[in-house]
């Protein structure tokens, strides 16, 4: 971006300025998609929690409301501190093995799970990949976590 900043009033060449709109477009772009993502990932969320059958939905941490995917009210939850990812990481792995890799960025962060008195929960589930794994390994996460 710096490149861009320099050169897109500063220089004279039109194909430059043309490359540094260009840049910057679709810098502006890609932050829009990201900032809409968060709420889709959120509505998705809540529209998983509420459909999703009965024996996955113990591993899940409640959705109760969202707002448009703006703001989401979820069951309160210590996530885990980010030195017991690995630990989480492996015990997850024991039970559902090679599918956590398609979605390595839920699966490898602590803070996206709390471990309530009852086993484990998963806080973050918006993303179309965790909710299939979480379909098909959900109720085993949940059962077998205490006994790995």
């Amino acid at each position: 971006m710096v490149f861009v900043k320099e050169n897109l009033w500063s220089s004279t060449n039109p194909e430059t300025k043309k490359m540094c709109w260009e840049i910057a477009r679709s810098f502006v772009a890609r932050a829009w998609v990201e900032f809409f993502s968060g709420f889709v990932a959120n509505w998705r969320e809540r529209s998983y929690y509420k459909h999703v059958d009965l024996a996955n939905k113990t591993f899940l941490q409640p959705t109760y409301f969202s707002v448009f995917g703006i703001w989401n009210i979820q069951k309160f939850g210590i996530p885990e501190c980010a030195a017991k990812g690995n630990e989480l990481w492996k015990r997850c792995y024991a039970i559902a093995g090679q599918a956590l890799v398609l979605d390595d960025h839920h699966w490898a962060q602590a803070q996206n799970f709390h471990i309530a008195k009852d086993g484990l929960k998963i806080l973050d589930y918006g993303s179309l990949e965790t909710q299939n794994i979480i379909d098909t390994y959900g109720a085993d996460l949940y059962s077998r976590f205490k006994e790995t």
